[in-house]
């Protein structure tokens, strides 16, 4: 697990080369602070930063060159199923000098090209350089787990783990103004698109071709939906899911390094920490408290560290500190945070980092078991919408009037499925967010081309659809944010429930095994059956969030925020959004008022972004890094 970054073009358009390697360099050390490398020649400079996982010695150091020197690779991630890759390459006459995933990598490339991707189990982002041919293939994992970003000008190609390295390389820092209302109503950018005008990320199964004097060329080796759905029982499904989940979990507890787990006392969590203690002495896990009713799951992370007999961890969520944290958080992941609960995951893991390098999350368990309320909200809105549209209006002012935001009405009003889809995940209703954009349109194609496609995918079974769509969309954005916050530590998160063989069953499968009638994730409580307390496996689901009701409201310096990024609205100064609807929002949410929670916290991590990268006038809080990563923020 590591970082990358680079830039192609002759002579890179670098003066200084030692300060330009530095820069790139020292602004993904948290990546990897064990050590750091990089390649050069007269068109290419690859820059690598490493955190030791696999194979600690000074050999499986990189950039890491093929036995001809012809090639040269960067990599971030790791390749589970790598000694069975290696087996084979031995078979084909290959012979290595390290026991790293790395060189398997490379020569697993070498042998069979693109075409070798497919036979991948791992999470990746990796960059091969042909010396010879003057050409680069990048790649990403099939799920999206490791990010890749890149940019491209018609005189250089920019890539990175991250975009501030794509920004440190020299790409220029604007917002790209077209993006703001889809970062609000929806909380991210779907697709390749970022915030960041011109800066692009590697869509997961997708990898790219550098040519010279070309631009990139991207194609797709794999994709979520060229899956079979062969007829299979119940129980068979059982059965499979549980041999394919033991087996992730297997693969992802290798490691030269110590491994722990999240484990929040939820489902997922609980899982992971129970079949990954059956493999080792005994595992370590942590958990953190959220003091509030409705959040706290503490004591039963503590049942489950109990009855797997795990070391256990925990610490308490504050929401001063938390408030404190924002600023550096926003600046790891590189734009505003989506999600609250980034806070308590960077918390987790910045905990855990004194005993482990490695930890286990059960990221993606929702989206492909069906474990949202809003999968079950997709039929309701379909059911609603042979309702007369008065009706639905009249349901609509009752559901706000009790401050509540009526997701499934709003989904029945909507014009077709792919409507209901995209809505059911908005975090405002569109009349609000026309009032607030002062009625002016804003482009949002690519989700309905993700929406429409699920839709195809799905042929009919609508839940599936629903989680077909979330998995291009909303766990990206989790999927980011794991990354992002474990690695602000130097922990590398690993996320079993992903594996690829698991993700392609569970997704060829029928919703109503998954999850139906409010029964959210039935097959994997069928799966862990004996395996877990009975009160952990069928207790009813908890938010893993903070209470946005209070975040900003309880704690005074929180609310100073509120009131400056209010005052000082760069939004509001370049005519995007309109102030009075923007102060309605506001003084609502400071009342106490619910229902556009969600939306004030993406415009105030909106804001806070534009002034730590756009404008440049606040940086993290340096007393919240690590003393290694002061450098890295200037």
């Amino acid at each position: 697990m590591c970082g990358i970054a680079g830039i192609i073009g002759r002579q890179y358009g670098v003066k200084d080369k030692s300060v330009f390697i530095d820069r790139v360099s020292d602004i993904l050390h948290h990546r990897g602070p064990d050590a750091k490398g990089c390649f050069e020649d007269e068109d290419a400079i690859l820059i690598h930063r490493r955190l030791k996982i696999i194979d600690l010695s000074e050999r499986a150091a990189q950039p890491m060159y093929s036995d001809d020197n012809r090639y040269v690779i960067v990599f971030n991630g790791e390749i589970y199923n790598y000694q069975h890759l290696k087996n084979e390459l031995i078979k084909a006459g290959y012979s290595f000098s390290t026991s790293s995933d790395t060189e398997v990598l490379l020569k697993y490339y070498l042998h069979k090209g693109a075409d070798g991707l497919k036979d991948l189990v791992g999470i990746f982002a990796f960059v091969v350089w042909d010396r010879e041919e003057r050409k680069l293939f990048a790649a990403r994992d099939q799920v999206g787990v490791k990010p890749f970003y890149y940019a491209f000008d018609n005189a250089f190609f920019y890539f990175g783990s991250e975009m501030k390295a794509v920004l440190a390389a020299g790409w220029p820092a604007s917002m790209d103004k077209e993006k703001v209302y889809e970062s609000l109503h929806f909380g991210a950018v779907a697709g390749e698109s970022t915030l960041f005008e011109g800066i692009k990320r590697l869509l997961p199964g997708c990898y790219l071709v550098m040519e010279k004097g070309k631009a990139p060329r991207i194609d797709k080796y794999y994709s979520t939906y060229q899956i079979s759905k062969e007829p299979i029982s119940q129980q068979d499904a059982v059965t499979k899911a549980r041999a394919l989940l033991d087996n992730a979990v297997n693969i992802q507890m290798i490691s030269d390094v110590p491994v722990g787990t999240m484990c929040s006392g939820g489902l997922d969590s609980s899982a992971l920490t129970a079949l990954s203690a059956r493999l080792t002495s005994r595992i370590s896990s942590y958990c953190i408290t959220i003091p509030y009713e409705g959040y706290d799951e503490s004591q039963y992370g503590r049942d489950v560290s109990e009855y797997v007999n795990s070391n256990h961890h925990e610490l308490i969520f504050d929401l001063d500190e938390a408030g404190k944290l924002l600023n550096t958080l926003i600046w790891l992941h590189d734009e505003p945070l989506r999600h609250p609960n980034s806070v308590p995951i960077f918390q987790i893991s910045r905990l855990a980092k004194e005993e482990v390098t490695v930890l286990l999350s059960g990221e993606g368990s929702d989206e492909i078991f069906g474990g949202y309320g809003v999968y079950f909200n997709v039929q309701r809105a379909l059911k609603l919408q042979r309702l007369p549209r008065p009706a639905l209006r009249l349901m609509l002012a009752y559901a706000h009037s009790k401050n509540r935001p009526g997701q499934p009405i709003l989904g029945a009003m909507q014009k077709d499925l792919k409507d209901v889809l995209i809505y059911l995940r908005s975090t405002a209703d569109r009349n609000v967010m026309r009032k607030l954009f002062r009625n002016r349109s804003y482009d949002i194609s690519d989700r309905y081309q993700l929406a429409q496609d699920a839709i195809t995918a799905a042929a009919g079974d609508h839940i599936n659809g629903m989680m077909y769509y979330d998995q291009q969309t909303h766990l990206q954005t989790l999927l980011d944010r794991q990354d992002k916050m474990c690695m602000g530590n130097s922990i590398e998160g690993r996320v079993p429930i992903l594996d690829v063989n698991l993700f392609d069953f569970i997704n060829s499968i029928p919703s109503h095994y998954k999850t139906e009638r409010g029964n959210t994730k039935k097959l994997l409580r069928m799966v862990m059956e004996g395996k877990l307390p009975e009160h952990i496996l069928y207790r009813p689901k908890y938010p893993f969030g903070v209470p946005l009701e209070r975040y900003f409201i309880e704690s005074k310096n929180n609310r100073a925020t509120v009131d400056n990024m209010v005052k000082q609205s760069e939004l509001v100064k370049q005519q995007i959004i309109d102030p009075v609807t923007l102060n309605r929002l506001i003084n609502g949410y400071l009342k106490g008022e619910e229902m556009y929670s969600d939306l004030i916290w993406n415009f105030i991590n909106l804001e806070l972004w534009y002034r730590i990268y756009i404008s440049k006038e606040m940086q993290p809080d340096k007393m919240q890094l690590p003393a290694y990563m002061q450098l890295t923020v200037n």
